[in-house]
């Protein structure tokens, strides 16, 4: 299937020979980018070829978005007419999920399209509504918001959650919290690209028995791949928890200052480690608090948001909103706790829950190099795959792998026996480019070529994508140089053993990806340099 990129315009035509749906319409598919950032408007400009022949009357032509791994649509826009502008505006794209478009019609065998994909913004929050009820059935949903305050449905879920927390690789978290001595605090887990719920699991204390706290909140920090959640007493005292996302056993990480009980939400605030909830505080306001990550029980209170009934919270770059369960949004300052309505959410019932939509983004090379670990949570690798263990990441130095004049920071991951390239443009590293032409990665892995006709010995000991793998998780290289040393228009990704025995050279595609690597020894470094005349200056001192 033949997709469409961020920007482009596609001129294209119906034919006889295209297929139909349901025998009758003629249709073309495209698939969109994994890597789309944003919401964005997907228009369409129809005009149909005339022959004078009434087989080539314009019928009705349909654009419309659909889950490509569910096959469902999400949203369409239809016209009737000789020529048709259609447009998708501002529709929700989420993480997780591949999409694809599809533009069709109904009475042409042959007819012409312009096709388009342009960037209408930036994105906005995930809310959750509706209720669970004792025999199963739930009507509740999950859905994006888009800028305009237009809810658009992704999933419908099993459950009612009364908080969500959204990964960046696309799984969803909801809780749902206990009543009584009954029903213990649980966890549900789905996929936001089937919307199949695929995980419901009690949680458990540590000492293994079932939690009964009323978690009535939840987060993700991206400083590690576990939940955070407040619960409440039987007495009322609120405590921090800290969710395993496996095992789903909560630790308790100490008590809460009093008033900070029964939030409404939590949100974690990464640039000042930190997480932001609100609880009720008057019969006419909820508050604001911060809760330190480090150190929970020293939460301060930051101030009233001037209305009540927050019953979720995200965070938008860095502003925070605050969504009520009559679907009013409202900026909150984070300074003094000041509440300003924003807009009304159209298309959605009562709000139980919000996250932040996680998508890659943009963050200040500084702050990055600071702390990888606290930003790497977001790098994807080529095909928008989340590898997780984010906080196993080392940074190397930098070094231009893709000889554009550009530098890139390179990381290895132990954990996972990966290595990484993260770029930088004016100052910001943008996680989104992580596909083609992009410079911010989990580099991939190879087939080595020596291999190729002895496919019996791929994972042998003289596979060098094998050796490579388990040096990387080691944490036996340590990065040396990079340049095209023998002139072939690729660029030479050098690092060198921990013993200091050999070096190991990475053959790099132009957009930064890996296309094999070989050992050298100190005699094999030496012959290859001198024969493409590269000074020993440059690499003398490597072994």
């Amino acid at each position: 299937m033949p997709s469409i990129a961020l920007g482009q315009v596609i001129q294209g035509s119906f034919t006889n020979t295209d297929p139909k749906i349901n025998n009758t319409d003629y249709y073309d598919e495209y698939d969109l980018p994994t890597n789309l950032a944003t919401y964005n408007n997907i228009s369409i400009t129809f005009s149909p070829n005339k022959t004078g022949s009434a087989a080539n009357t314009p019928g009705t032509t349909t654009l419309a978005l659909i889950n490509a791994t569910t096959n469902a649509i999400v949203s369409s826009d239809s016209v009737s007419g000789s020529s048709a502008n259609l447009a998708l505006i501002d529709q929700a794209i989420a993480p997780g999920i591949k999409y694809k478009i599809r533009v069709s019609n109904s009475n042409l065998s042959s007819g012409n399209y312009s096709l388009s994909l342009q960037d209408q913004g930036a994105a906005t929050s995930i809310l959750s509504y509706g209720s669970f009820f004792a025999n199963g059935t739930s009507g509740a949903q999950v859905g994006t918001v888009n800028s305009a305050g237009k809810y658009f449905p992704l999933v419908k879920t099993t459950y009612g959650p009364d908080d969500i927390a959204l990964a960046s690789n696309g799984l969803l978290y909801g809780v749902t919290p206990s009543f009584g001595t009954s029903t213990p605090d649980r966890i549900y887990v789905t996929n936001l690209a089937t919307g199949n719920t695929f995980s419901s699991s009690i949680i458990k204390d540590t000492a293994g028995n079932n939690l009964r706290q009323s978690l009535n909140s939840l987060a993700l920090a991206n400083t590690d791949d576990k939940l955070y959640a407040i619960g409440t007493s039987a007495t009322g005292a609120g405590s921090l928890y800290q969710i395993d996302t496996s095992s789903f056993v909560a630790t308790s990480l100490g008590s809460l200052p009093t008033g900070l009980s029964n939030a409404g939400d939590l949100v974690y605030d990464a640039a000042n480690n930190r997480f932001l909830a609100v609880t009720p505080d008057t019969g006419v306001s909820d508050a604001l608090w911060s809760i330190p990550l480090a150190n929970p029980s020293g939460a301060t209170k930051i101030g009233q948001l001037g209305f009540k009934g927050i019953t979720g919270l995200s965070l938008e770059g860095i502003e925070l909103f605050g969504f009520v369960s009559n679907t009013s949004k409202y900026s909150i300052n984070t300074t003094n706790g000041v509440g300003t309505l924003k807009q009304t959410i159209s298309g959605v019932g009562s709000v139980t829950g919000a996250s932040t939509l996680v998508y890659p983004g943009q963050v200040l090379l500084n702050d990055f190099k600071q702390d990888p670990a606290k930003y790497m949570r977001s790098i994807l690798d080529y095909d928008g795959n989340n590898l997780g263990v984010a906080s196993s990441w080392k940074l190397l130095g930098d070094v231009d792998i893709q000889g554009d004049g550009s530098l890139e920071s390179i990381l290895v991951n132990p954990a996972i026996g990966r290595f990484a390239s993260v770029g930088a443009v004016n100052g910001n590293v943008d996680f989104s480019k992580h596909g083609l032409n992009g410079d911010t990665r989990v580099v991939g892995i190879y087939i080595d070529p020596t291999l190729k006709n002895s496919p019996q010995n791929i994972g042998g000991p003289f596979d060098s994508q094998r050796r490579f793998q388990n040096d990387l998780q080691k944490d036996n290289l340590r990065l040396l140089a990079a340049s095209d040393y023998d002139k072939d228009g690729f660029q030479d990704l050098y690092f060198k053993l921990g013993d200091g025995s050999a070096v190991l050279r990475a053959l790099m595609f132009k957009d930064g990806n890996i296309q094999y690597a070989n050992y050298q020894s100190k005699t094999d470094l030496a012959a290859f340099m001198t024969a493409n005349n590269v000074d020993s200056a440059v690499w003398g001192g490597w072994i």
